[in-house]
C-alpha cells in the first residue's frame, strides 16, 4: 500500500447539525483523502454517538473533556502520517474538487499552508479569499468579505494569513513549528499565530481560490458573544505582543487603541466589548511576560518590558474608567524614541546616559542655545511657484486652512510650546547639575527622569494631533488638488475685472 499523501482531520463541538454534511463531503471526494480522522471535543448533543452511527467507516477520537481548538488540532496532526495535512471546522462542506486543489497548491516546496475560498451558505457570497491584519490593531480581515463570487477572488496569492475554517498545512511546516501554541486556547487567532510563525521561517502561506468550500461560520461561540468578544480580544492582544514590533506597540497601536476604546465606552450597545477588552488588557500584563520570552527579539531590554507594562496598565486605565470619546487624546504612554534613555535611567548608570545625550559640555551648550532659539512653533504659511496661478493657490490653500485647521491647532501649538519649554527647563537643569559636580549621580538622575516625564508629555500631545489630523490632512489634500486643476484652468481664460481672485464656482463646496 502507498504510503499517505493528503490526510484530513475534522475537530467537532456540538456540531451535530453540520457534521453530517461535512463528512459526505469529504467521503465524495475525487480522489479521496488517504488518512481521515475525526476529534470530538465532548461533545455534549451527541454529535459523536451520530458520527459512530452513521460513518462507522470514519475512524473517531471521543476526548473526555474539551481541550479547545489548538490543542485539539495538534492532536489531530499527531495521529495522521500524511505529509499534507487538512484541517476542518464541522460546519465545512467541502465542494468537489478541492481536496485535489488544495494538494496542487503544495507543489512549491516552500508552501507552507494554505487556505481555500469560502463561501455563505448562498453559494454565492465570498465570506474569505485569503487574509490580512489590519494594522495598527491586528483586526483580522478577510480579501472578498460579502462580495460576490463574479470571478474577482480566483487569482492564486501569497497572503499574510488564512483562516482555521480550512487550515491546510505542510508536516515539515508544522513539525518546524511545533504545532498550534496553547497560548491561544480555547479558541481564535491560533491559525493566525501560526501562519506568522509560519512567514517568519520563510514559509509561504497561500490562497488557493480553486479549492472552494461552504462556511456556515461561527456554530459553537456565535460572533457578538461575551464569550467570543473575551476570546477575540484576549488573543488578539496576546497575538500582537506576540509578534509586533516595540517601536509599533508603543507608537501606532497604543494610540489607535486607546482612541478606539475611549470611543467605544459611551456606546450601550458596546457595553460587553468594554468589558472584554478591559478584561484583555488585564490578562496582556499578566501574560506579558511569558509572551515576551516567545518573541524573535527576545530577551527585551528591562527598558521595553517596563514600557509594555506601563502601556497595558494605561489601556486598562483607560478602559474602567468612563470618560467621553476624545479623553483617549491625554493619555500619557511611553515613548518608543526614549527606550535607551529609560534603560541607562533604570539601569542607574548616569555615565552611559550622559555619553548618550551629551558627548562634551560644549556640545550640550550649543544644543540648548538652538533648543532655545527654537522652543516655540510658528504657523508656517502655504506657497507655490506654479506660474500664473501660484499666488492664487496659495491663497486657496490658506483660505481653506483658516477655517479647518487654524482653530483646532492654535492651542496644540500652545500646548507643544509650553511642553518644549519645560524640555528645555529640563535640559538646563541636567547641564547644572553635570557642570556643579555636587550630588551629581542623585541630582542627575532626578533631572533624567524630569526630561523624560516632559518628553512623553511632549510625545502624547504629537501623537494626538498627528492622528487626529491624518485624516483631515488626507481630505484636504484631495481637495487641494481639485481646486488646483480648476484653477489651472482658469488660468488660460481672460483675466478678472476686479481684484478679487477667481473662484470655482462650487456652491456645493463645505466652507
Amino acid at each position: 500500500m502507498p504510503d499517505p499523501t493528503v490526510a484530513v482531520g475534522i475537530l467537532t463541538y456540538n456540531g451535530r447539525a453540520f457534521v453530517e454534511a461535512c463528512l459526505a463531503s469529504v467521503l465524495a471526494q475525487t480522489p479521496a483523502a488517504d488518512e481521515f480522522l475525526v476529534v470530538d471535543n465532548a461533545s455534549t448533543d451527541t454529535t459523536s454517538d451520530l458520527i459512530a452511527a452513521r460513518y462507522p467507516q470514519v475512524p473517531l477520537v471521543r476526548n473526555d473533556t474539551n481541550v479547545g481548538v489548538a490543542l485539539g488540532l495538534n492532536q489531530l496532526t499527531a495521529a495522521t502520517t500524511a505529509p499534507i495535512v487538512v484541517l476542518l471546522n464541522q460546519d465545512i462542506e467541502l465542494r468537489p474538487g478541492a481536496l485535489a486543489a488544495i494538494s496542487d497548491a503544495f507543489a512549491d516546496p516552500q508552501v507552507g499552508v494554505v487556505g481555500i475560498k469560502l463561501l455563505y451558505p448562498d453559494g454565492r457570497t465570498v465570506q474569505h479569499a485569503g487574509g490580512w491584519l489590519e494594522w495598527p490593531l491586528y483586526l483580522a480581515q478577510h480579501h472578498g468579505y460579502g462580495q460576490p463570487d463574479d470571478g474577482r477572488w480566483d487569482t492564486p496569492a501569497e497572503v499574510d494569513v488564512v483562516t482555521g475554517a480550512v487550515f491546510a498545512v505542510r508536516r515539515a511546516a508544522w513539525d518546524a513549528l511545533g504545532g498550534m501554541s496553547d497560548l491561544f486556547s480555547p479558541a481564535y487567532f491560533e491559525e493566525t499565530d501560526f501562519c506568522l510563525r509560519a512567514r517568519g521561517a520563510a514559509w509561504k502561506v497561500v490562497y488557493a481560490p480553486a479549492a472552494v468550500a461552504i462556511h456556515h461560520e461561527s456554530t459553537t461561540l456565535g460572533q457578538g458573544s461575551r464569550r467570543y468578544l473575551d476570546l477575540y480580544h484576549r488573543h488578539r492582544l496576546r497575538l500582537i505582543l506576540r509578534h509586533a514590533s516595540i517601536d509599533h506597540l508603543l507608537t501606532y497601536f497604543a494610540r489607535a487603541e486607546a482612541r478606539r476604546t475611549a470611543h467605544l465606552r459611551p456606546m450601550p450597545e458596546a457595553a460587553d466589548e468594554v468589558a472584554a477588552l478591559t478584561a484583555a488588557y488585564a490578562d496582556a500584563r499578566r501574560q506579558w511576560p511569558t509572551l515576551a520570552a516567545t518573541r524573535g527579539d527576545a530577551p527585551l531590554s528591562p527598558g521595553a518590558m517596563w514600557a509594555i507594562d506601563e502601556m497595558l496598565t494605561a489601556l486598562h486605565g483607560l478602559a474602567e474608567t468612563r470618560g467621553d470619546a476624545d479623553d483617549w487624546k491625554g493619555l500619557v504612554l511611553p515613548s518608543a524614541a526614549l527606550l535607551r534613555t529609560r534603560d541607562a535611567i533604570l539601569a542607574s548608570d548616569p555615565t552611559q546616559v550622559v555619553a548618550e545625550l551629551r558627548p562634551n559640555a560644549a556640545a550640550t551648550n550649543a544644543a540648548l542655545t538652538a533648543a532655545a532659539a527654537a522652543q516655540t512653533v510658528h504657523e508656517q504659511p502655504f506657497r507655490s511657484d506654479a506660474p500664473l496661478v501660484g499666488p492664487q493657490i496659495a491663497w486657496a490653500r490658506d483660505s481653506w486652512n483658516s477655517v479647518s485647521t487654524k482653530w483646532y491647532v492654535r492651542p496644540l501649538l500652545e500646548q507643544q510650546n509650553r511642553f518644549n519649554a519645560a524640555v528645555t527647563t529640563a535640559l538646563h537643569a541636567l547641564t547644572e547639575a553635570i557642570e556643579g559636580r555636587d550630588d551629581l549621580e542623585i541630582r542627575l538622575s532626578d533631572a533624567l527622569r524630569e526630561m523624560l516625564r516632559a518628553m512623553e508629555a511632549m510625545r502624547t500631545v504629537q501623537d494626538g494631533v498627528r492622528f487626529d489630523l491624518d485624516a483631515l490632512h488626507a481630505r484636504e489634500d484631495a481637495r487641494y488638488a481639485e481646486l488646483a486643476a480648476r484653477l489651472d484652468a482658469l488660468a488660460g481664460q481672460p483675466p478678472t475685472t476686479d481684484d478679487q481672485p477667481p473662484t470655482t464656482d462650487d456652491d456645493s463646496a463645505d466652507p
